[in-house]
């Protein structure tokens, strides 16, 4: 009977010392690690995530620009850029520096697919957005997306029209 009692407790006492080891790990600031990477949680600022073109024709083109600002400390790798519809196209500027034009996943080239870039704190990035109904016409009220990724984080920004 006290060997399995002194085998409890040393059981016991072992769980408790790798609680303690491995359980201060999980304590999280901004920082994440994956693997060998460390991810920052990026601070940034959106003017606006959605734009209403209103009432427009299948022959209308329309644009809407949304300005990124990296308002952190440390540079925010902008990434995974695709449009939710071949109708809907995207151009990142990022000072002289402009991307391809993004579109839907699977039907860009490689260097449009692949496109990144870093975004140094207190730099914005231009980010156009444009919407031609004619190339995949729906009619009535339609919403289109561009997706990315900043660091880790999903993003979304969205355009809107009626279209006629």
């Amino acid at each position: 009977m006290t060997k399995f009692v002194a085998a409890v407790i040393g059981l016991s006492l072992v769980a408790v010392i790798g609680i303690i080891i491995f359980g201060s790990r999980g304590v999280q600031t901004d920082r994440t690690t994956v693997g060998d990477m460390k991810t920052t949680k990026p601070i940034y600022q959106l003017d606006k995530t959605i734009v209403d073109f209103g009432q427009i024709t299948v022959n209308d083109v329309k644009s809407a620009d949304f300005t990124f600002t990296n308002t952190g400390t440390e540079s925010i790798q902008l990434t995974h850029f695709q449009t939710s519809c071949d109708c809907t196209a995207a151009t990142i500027r990022v000072g002289t520096v402009l991307s391809p034009e993004i579109g839907m996943a699977g039907m860009m080239t490689g260097s449009a697919a692949n496109w990144r870039s870093d975004l140094p704190a207190g730099i914005s990035a231009t980010i156009t957005v444009v919407y031609t109904p004619s190339k995949m016409p729906v009619y009535g009220v339609v919403e289109r997306t561009l997706k990315f990724m900043a660091n880790d984080n999903d993003l979304t920004l969205t355009v809107k029209a009626n279209v006629q």
